[in-house]
């Protein structure tokens, strides 16, 4: 049951989020990836976006060219969305 867990997260992460990364935000999903590493091994070791959302905001502003007003903005926003459930 893990394996298969984890094995459908990898594909929805791969596929869903690389095909919306591609086609959504015009950018490479690999170069994409590599910018967000820190992001997602922080989120998967820590489980938390309240713990993940320095990490998120410094890399949208560094590495991805996010304005510091948008991510400063949307990102808390998001974070604080997801924990309505």
């Amino acid at each position: 049951f893990v394996v298969v867990v984890l094995g459908a997260l990898t594909l929805h992460l791969l596929l869903t989020l690389g095909l919306m990364v591609k086609f959504g935000a015009r950018r490479s999903p690999v170069e994409f990836f590599r910018a967000t590493r820190a992001v997602l091994i922080t989120a998967f070791s820590t489980s938390s976006s309240a713990a993940t959302l320095p990490t998120s905001i410094q890399v949208a502003r560094e590495r991805l060219g996010v304005s510091p007003a948008v991510a400063g903005f949307v990102l808390p926003l998001g974070a604080t969305m997801n924990m309505a459930g």
